[in-house]
């Protein structure tokens, strides 16, 4: 579980590593998002029963709710540097190892080794478009779906803003969790 936190604090760290951050605007998953991964993203109607594997219509196979990580990454450019953090590989640890829950009742549950806990909680960024998710522990980021079906959810955060002798920095994150 510890490094479940860690890795969720890795991937989040860009709200205090990038300052004066401005969310970009642009909602277009494929433009905003470089380099991170995107897929089908289902009807607004179907997207809380997909996230939280409730969904009757999908029939999930022996669903419990998880999702297991596939990756979680972290790309910071900026004045002609670029790079990227693979935060599960830094930590030696396979991401499917770590498992994700969003429940209806809006806790974040994780499991590491068949043991759960409560990761804090979650809210949609919008609740009429359900286009994205905010983590109550990093209010200030929102994370927009670039996939969301049955098979694998990726959510992604775009942060920019002024880092040290940097007057523009781009911070990058994502999660990509699946269902086999």
């Amino acid at each position: 579980m510890k490094k479940y936190a860690f890795i969720l604090f890795g991937l989040l760290t860009l709200t205090i590593f990038v300052s004066s951050c401005k969310k970009d605007n642009d909602t277009s998953p494929s433009s905003n998002f470089p380099g991170v991964p995107s897929g089908e993203i289902v009807s607004v109607e179907e997207r809380e029963g997909v996230l939280t594997r409730t969904s009757t219509s999908l029939k999930y196979t022996n669903s419990d709710g998880y999702w297991t990580y596939s990756e979680a990454k972290i790309t910071i450019s900026g004045c002609g540097n670029e790079e990227e953090t693979d935060l599960f590989a830094e930590q030696g640890i396979s991401p499917s190892s770590i498992e994700i829950k969003f429940g209806l009742d809006h806790i974040l549950y994780t499991r590491q080794n068949g043991i759960e806990s409560q990761a804090g909680t979650w809210s949609w960024s919008n609740e009429s478009t359900k286009d994205g998710i905010i983590i109550d522990k990093y209010p200030s980021v929102e994370f927009t779906f670039t996939a969301l079906n049955k098979n694998e959810v990726v959510y992604a955060s775009k942060q920019e803003g002024a880092y040290q002798d940097c007057t523009s920095v781009t911070a990058i994150t994502y999660e990509r969790v699946v269902y086999y």
